[in-house]
């Protein structure tokens, strides 16, 4: 649980003693946590692999790679729940990196990294047809040392707009033939939910560069399309 402290305790959000601390309009609440079971997915699994491979790694380094990675920390600071910038741990950002490099099929990395952002791309756009058609297109090419991940939701209503939590990651583009714009996702979007939306149902892409050099990610650049009749 993450808490915020005043005179007393300010604000809190997270999990505790099986007790989920949640905000709305009203301000914080607390329910009981649903512990519902499920199976571990293929992907699940191999996730925790890479996780367990990267931190092994981790331990493997020398002394001055470590001490080298701590130096670095602090360029990596992330806001909090709160807004507050915090700096990660080594072993923290070691991971972050890598298991990146590892999930767009890159190899790790045992150095720490000089910091710099691959950028964005431009702009993007999405059509989605009931061809079926779902095709991505962006105004500049992919630069030769950067993959781009693209991120999809499922099929969703025209009126809902709070996607953050329903992206899943369905591809790895990079520069060059045969992901060149226009890029076609059909394949990538039926590949991880199983068919293309129906006709009057939306969906969300999102897609963040990587540099494939050190794991770092750039910031990400949405568009979304309702599947339309042809």
């Amino acid at each position: 649980m993450n808490c915020k402290f005043g005179a007393i305790i300010v604000d809190a959000k997270g999990k505790i003693g099986g007790h989920v601390i949640s905000h709305n309009k009203y301000g914080a609440f607390m329910s009981t946590k649903n512990m519902g079971k499920s199976n571990a997915s293929e992907s699940q699994g191999k996730t925790r692999s890479m996780f367990s491979t990267v931190l092994k790694s981790y331990r493997n380094l020398t002394s001055q790679q470590m001490i080298a990675w701590n130096a670095i920390t602090p360029l990596f600071a992330r806001a909090n729940y709160f807004g507050e910038n915090k700096i990660p741990a080594a072993t923290a950002l070691y991971a972050r990196l890598n298991l990146t490099l590892l999930s767009i099929g890159e190899d790790m990395i045992t150095d720490p990294p000089a910091f710099a952002s691959p950028g964005e791309l431009a702009t993007i756009s999405l059509v989605a047809t009931s061809a079926p058609a779902l095709t991505l297109t962006y105004t500049e090419a992919i630069p030769a040392s950067v993959k781009a991940v693209v991120f999809a939701t499922p099929p969703i209503s025209k009126g809902r707009m709070a996607t953050e939590m329903l992206y899943k990651k369905i591809g790895v583009l990079k520069t060059g033939v045969p992901d060149q714009s226009p890029k076609s996702l059909a394949t990538e979007y039926a590949s991880v939910f199983g068919a293309l939306p129906a006709v009057g149902l939306k969906v969300h892409v999102a897609v963040q560069l990587v540099d494939t050099s050190s794991g770092i990610s750039g910031l990400f650049r949405s568009a979304a399309a309702i599947v339309t009749a042809v």
